[in-house]
């Protein structure tokens, strides 16, 4: 018994240690090539474009909602963001202004 909650726990902290790198690995890729271009906001509104162009609703929300966890942001919370995002869109061209 006790192998096995060893073996579990073992288990369970490899695989969040995988999840961070990753997520670690995708900040440093971002922050990378927002450096590397010199232009930040090319990167957001390539970002913003991908964001806007996924057809969000609240019934589909309502589907996944029970699996908030899973997420690396808050599902209830999306349609609220891609309202603000379209906000700093001011001339309505595909681009996030400065």
């Amino acid at each position: 018994m006790i192998i096995a909650l060893v073996a579990f726990f073992v288990y369970l902290l490899t695989n969040l240690t995988v999840l961070y790198a990753s997520r670690i690995r995708e900040y440093y890729a971002d922050k990378g090539s927002a450096d590397l271009t010199g232009k930040p906001y090319n990167l957001a509104s390539a970002l913003y474009k991908i964001v806007s162009s996924t057809r969000i609703d609240k019934d589909s929300l309502k589907s996944i909602e029970g699996m908030k966890a899973f997420f690396a942001s808050d599902p209830s919370r999306a349609l609220k963001e891609v309202s603000d995002l379209r906000k700093a869109n001011i001339n309505m061209d595909g681009h996030l202004d400065a």
